[in-house]
């Protein structure tokens, strides 16, 4: 009894097919356009989740010391900042590293390398690279960084346009 159904199922659509053409082509045309539409905004939905995370993990905040900021100091802050349960690292860049990192970026360009040599000293201060855990908490880092007791042994910052 399932057989004969079946057949008989199939006995009329392929009829009605034959029968009807431009309107089958029209249907399978649009459940192509259907499927594909639906395959594409989910490809746009997980492209744009997987962008947001990615440029979420490269927001950063630096904060420049003066030069003559003892390394204690900077330490000091370092550790203030990894206690906040809003931040996710902190990275410090030493005025060593700094000086190097100019160094080997300008090694070809003599005319930058110049004033170095002309120094006796190092004139690049070390700075902090602060990462949050969520967008959200980059104003009550910048926050932080506001209060008085900060300003005289900062030189920069590179969130203020942010």
């Amino acid at each position: 009894m399932f057989w004969i159904s079946f057949w008989r199922s199939v006995k009329f659509a392929t009829q009605s097919m034959a029968r009807n053409t431009w309107l089958s082509l029209v249907t399978i045309f649009t459940i192509f356009l259907l499927l594909t539409s639906m395959n594409l905004l989910w490809m746009v939905n997980v492209l744009g989740k997987q962008g947001t995370t990615i440029l979420k993990d490269k927001i950063n905040v630096s904060i420049y010391f003066k030069p003559e900021i003892t390394d204690i100091q900077i330490n000091t802050i370092k550790k203030e900042l990894e206690n906040l349960p809003q931040v996710k690292r902190v990275d410090l860049i030493t005025a060593a590293k700094t000086h190097q990192k100019y160094k080997d970026m300008y090694k070809n360009q003599q005319q930058w390398l110049e004033p170095l040599n002309i120094l006796s000293a190092n004139p690049f201060g070390s700075y902090l690279v602060i990462q949050a855990k969520h967008l959200a908490d980059y104003d009550s880092i910048i926050l932080k960084f506001n209060e008085e007791k900060y300003s005289s042994l900062i030189e920069g910052k590179s969130f203020d346009d942010h």
